[in-house]
């Protein structure tokens, strides 16, 4: 069993009314206090998804702050992994860099952090009440590699994953929100073949998916309807035998499976899931043609926004969690997603106990109110930038519109039903190399289930390749991790 350790839950975190709130009543101080150091130099990278981080003032307000200079490299999302693999090859890391779940898992950086390559911060923390107290006690615990915590983990909303549809189809067409899976059949069948934009072509389909690498299963629907069924979000640790079961190991992944081949056989699933982006995804529920995209829910108001371009009428709506027995079933994403990791090797690192600890201070002073008052409530286009500094999982503002107060009012009463993934946070080197190769077995077999290419003895039989590839050893691997983490 995982440790269940009673904490006071991070008020930033799970508390998002309070930044709201305390603005009216505390003054930022200390922003124009002079200070006689020379200001802080810290150069950070992290991925560049585009938007207005770069301009304003904002930068400059958190520098003066913190008394910091900032240099913030933003590298285009798709070229991210690649560049920060060269960077390990050359021994060329900047001071601080983003590093999400894909990145952590990276055999290179893996290797790279076993050979000493980032700071272990684990003996600081203590000395940051501010940032210590901001990521809280049950994250620190579940941030630990092998009994090392080596960065500040990136804190995200657990029950985040689930699907986005439109509101305004559905009600055109009198469709009740659904709440089971044969009720997201209905609408989705709806949403092909009843002209529900009305125009009197046939040129809508309900589901527009992204299934192009394996890590995005997390959020397209394959874990989140998995997990709904009452199969394992992604692994899960079987106290009674000691062994760690994948959810494509389950009768539930395959009832998932079944779901999605009846959609795609009905022509309600775009055929072209298994190639597309989740930047085309989006792009193709955006322009007006889509019924319904799996998504983070916390992208709602920047996808209204862009549909909206397309058809100023368009209103998106927030699927309910699917019932399974009476009961729903969340799958949670750990409430963090990788993290902010501090360099020791190359001449861009951190070079010394005494510079390190300098930059832990600009961070607790960031994770104080007045900091995250400053980063978070009054610097909106700082958000981006969350990847390198630190910020809530999710804040109210009072210019929320009523689409972004239904998504935190969904988060809410998800988080209920969180069912965690007993693999979060279990990194090693030997899983890194073997898994990314591997799971491309169960990806690829799994599409072509779904398109009707094999049957479903065709499915069990990659599941036996997956096991002999080196998924036996993976899920060794598994059990040893966790085992060594948590018991």
């Amino acid at each position: 069993m995982r440790k269940n350790k009673k904490y006071e839950k991070n008020i930033y975190r799970t508390g998002p009314l309070f930044l709201a709130a305390v603005i009216l009543t505390t003054g930022l101080t200390g922003c124009n206090k002079k200070v006689e150091e020379e200001p802080e130099e810290i150069v950070m990278m992290m991925e560049d998804f585009g938007g207005s981080w770069k301009n304003g003032e904002w930068l400059s307000q958190i520098e003066m702050f913190t008394n910091t200079s900032l240099d913030i490299q933003g590298i285009p999302t798709l070229e991210y992994s690649s560049f920060v693999e060269s960077k390990i090859r050359s021994s060329s890391l900047p001071m601080v860099i983003a590093a999400n779940d894909t990145i952590m898992n990276m055999y290179s950086l893996q290797l790279y952090l076993e050979e000493g390559g980032f700071w272990d911060i684990g003996e600081y923390i203590d000395d940051y009440p501010n940032l210590k107290a901001f990521i809280g006690e049950e994250l620190w615990e579940k941030a630990e590699i092998n009994g090392s915590v080596y960065g500040i983990p990136r804190l995200r909303i657990q029950a985040r994953n689930g699907a986005l549809y439109r509101k305004d189809w559905a009600e055109a067409l009198n469709i009740d929100p659904p709440e089971t899976l044969e009720e997201l059949y209905d609408m989705l069948y709806a949403f092909t073949w009843m002209d529900p934009d009305g125009n009197g072509l046939d040129d809508t389909v309900g589901l527009m998916n992204s299934w192009n690498s394996w890590g995005s299963r997390q959020w397209n629907g394959i874990q989140t309807i998995t997990t709904a069924l009452g199969g394992p979000n992604g692994w899960k640790y079987e106290d009674r035998t000691g062994e760690m079961i994948p959810d494509f190991a389950t009768e539930e992944y395959m009832e998932m499976l079944n779901w999605f081949r009846r959609l795609y056989r009905e022509g309600i699933l775009d055929a072209s899931f298994p190639i597309l982006t989740s930047a085309q995804r989006r792009e193709g529920f955006e322009e007006g043609f889509v019924g319904m995209i799996f998504s983070v829910l916390d992208d709602a108001e920047t996808i209204e926004e862009g549909l909206k371009q397309y058809d100023e009428d368009a209103e998106i709506g927030i699927l309910p969690m699917l019932q399974f027995e009476d009961t729903y079933r969340v799958n949670d994403t750990g409430g963090y997603n990788g993290f902010v990791l501090f360099n020791k090797i190359g001449e861009g690192a951190i070079q010394d106990k005494e510079t390190l600890r300098r930059i832990l201070s600009f961070y607790d002073r960031l994770c104080s109110e007045e900091g995250q008052i400053l980063l978070n409530v009054e610097n909106e286009e700082a958000i981006a930038c969350q990847q390198v500094l630190p910020g809530p999982a999710y804040i109210h503002r009072e210019s929320d519109s009523t689409l972004q107060q239904e998504v935190y009012a969904a988060v809410v009463e998800r988080e209920k039903y969180l069912v965690e993934d007993d693999s979060q946070g279990l990194y090693s080197v030997g899983l890194s190399q073997v898994e990314a190769e591997v799971n491309e077995i169960i990806r690829k077999a799994s599409i072509r289930y779904i398109m009707g290419e094999i049957t479903e003895t065709g499915y069990w039989e990659a599941y036996e390749e997956w096991l002999d590839g080196g998924g036996n050893a993976i899920s060794e691997l598994y059990k040893i991790v966790y085992e060594e983490k948590y018991q």
